[in-house]
C-alpha cells in the first residue's frame, strides 16, 4: 500500500492504491485524452443540483499517463456529425437526490429540453480510431 505522503487523507491514498491495482490487473493503459471546456453552475438554494455546459470538445490518441493536451494533436468532435445541426454544447442537469428541484423542472419546460445521453469518451474513441472493437484477448497481470 502507498504511504499517505502526497495524499490529502487516507481515503485518497486507498483510492490511489485501488486504482493502481486495477490498472495492473486489467493491464489498462491510456488510449485517448479527451478535453473540453466546462461552465458549471451549482444551486445556492439546493445542495443537490447543478447545471453544466460542456463545449469545445476535442481529443487525441494518448499512450502515456499524460493529462496535458497537445494542441497540435487535438481534433474537435463537437460538429454536425456528432450533434444535431446548430448544436455544439452538452447541457447536463444533475440532481443528487430523487427529487428534482422545481427550478430545474422550469428550465426543462421553458426550453423544451429533451433527455438524451452522450459519452464524451466513446465519441472520442470513435472520432479518433473509427469503429472500435473491444479486444477480448487474455489478460495477464504484470505489475508487482
Amino acid at each position: 500500500m502507498h504511504q499517505l505522503e502526497g495524499f490529502q487523507n487516507e481515503k485518497n491514498a486507498l483510492n490511489a492504491d485501488l486504482f493502481i491495482r486495477l490498472v495492473c490487473s486489467y493491464q489498462a493503459a491510456p488510449r485517448i485524452l479527451t478535453h473540453y471546456r466546462r461552465k458549471a453552475f451549482i444551486s445556492d438554494v439546493d445542495d443537490y443540483a447543478r447545471v453544466t455546459f460542456d463545449m469545445n470538445l476535442s481529443s487525441q490518441p494518448e499512450e502515456r499517463f499524460n493529462l496535458i493536451p497537445d494542441e497540435k494533436e487535438m481534433s474537435g468532435y463537437d460538429n454536425e456529425t456528432v450533434f444535431d445541426p446548430d448544436c455544439s454544447v452538452i447541457l447536463e442537469l444533475k440532481c443528487y437526490s430523487t427529487q428534482v428541484p422545481l427550478w430545474m423542472l422550469d428550465l426543462i419546460r421553458c426550453f423544451d429540453l429533451k433527455q438524451g445521453s452522450f459519452s464524451k469518451y466513446a465519441t472520442s474513441i470513435t472520432q479518433v480510431f473509427g469503429s472500435f472493437q473491444y479486444n477480448t484477448g487474455d489478460r495477464v497481470a504484470v505489475c508487482s
